[in-house]
């Protein structure tokens, strides 16, 4: 029996059917892994950057919740003694802070790897994103600071060191409640000696007290038209993969029972065992490609 079965799983009132009626080739079916592995791979890639948007949507998600918790209480005021919960909000900020920061290197190192591996040092393809990413960090004081952000958190304490906590009550019937992170210039530059000549020439320009987030609101578009231009840079193979696994299904798959349900699929190394004369039992793997 051949080691090659093109087939479908198909879910029917929460049973499965497996239907395998046609071969294919050991070649045939190692483009076939080839192209669904090149989608696969873009798809675990996107993860990483799907993570440093959670981390970002989180952080401020985190300073919203904080200030709602505030608001609910009743005849609450700024003289109360809040200094340990914000001393807690403190330690939350950059807790949030630090998986920014970390999912971020993370998206960079792991980009410039898979482009590398995938394309070659050389390729119009890594060097499309080493010359996004040069330029990113030439045109944004977010991009550069971030960038070196990351190591001062890593190896000199950490990054946010204030809070600063309002409340307007011009509003007779709303109060308004400003809870702000900030990085102290002043902390930054005395506690990291290893900003740069560029960083330290943009301090120069910086108030004291920098905002945290709009900071990492910055730094986020920055990643974001960053991940943009990979996808850009991987739109050809991806459409080729696309096209290929698209094509096989139209010209192999005609004879299969297809619903909403069904996968597409390949099983290989299959065999046939005889149990007894009247017994028999498949032995396969499976290799889903749409």
């Amino acid at each position: 029996m051949e080691r090659f079965r093109i087939g479908t799983i198909n879910i029917l009132n929460d049973n499965q059917e497996l239907n395998f009626d046609g071969s294919i080739t050991k070649e045939k079916f190692e483009v076939i892994r080839n192209h669904s592995l090149n989608i696969h791979h873009h798809i675990m890639h996107q993860e990483l950057f799907y993570i440093f948007l959670t981390n970002y949507v989180e952080f401020n998600k985190y300073f919203e919740s904080v200030i709602n918790s505030f608001l609910k209480r009743e005849n609450f005021n700024l003289l109360d003694n809040n200094l340990p919960e914000l001393k807690y909000v403190s330690r939350n900020a950059n807790r949030f802070l630090f998986n920014y920061l970390s999912s971020a290197r993370t998206y960079l190192d792991h980009s410039e790897k898979y482009l590398k591996n995938k394309y070659g040092n050389n390729s119009i393809q890594f060097n499309s994103f080493k010359n996004y990413t040069s330029s990113l960090y030439d045109s944004f004081f977010e991009y550069r600071f971030i960038y070196k952000l990351r190591n001062y958190a890593q190896h000199c304490g950490l990054p946010i060191n204030r809070l600063t906590f309002s409340v307007d009550n011009k509003d007779l019937f709303k109060q308004s409640i400003i809870l702000n992170p900030l990085f102290l210039k002043s902390e930054l530059k005395k506690n990291y000696k290893e900003w740069g000549k560029k960083i330290n020439e943009d301090f120069d320009f910086q108030p004291e007290e920098i905002s945290v987030r709009q900071i990492i609101g910055s730094y986020y578009k920055n990643i974001k038209d960053l991940n943009d231009e990979f996808i850009r840079i991987e739109k050809s193979s991806l459409n080729e993969s696309v096209e290929y696994l698209e094509n096989f299904q139209k010209e192999n798959y005609s004879q299969f029972n297809v619903n909403k349900s069904t996968q597409f699929c390949i099983f290989y190394d299959f065999i046939l065992k005889p149990v007894v004369h009247y017994h028999a039992r498949f032995i396969f793997r499976l290799f889903i490609f749409l």
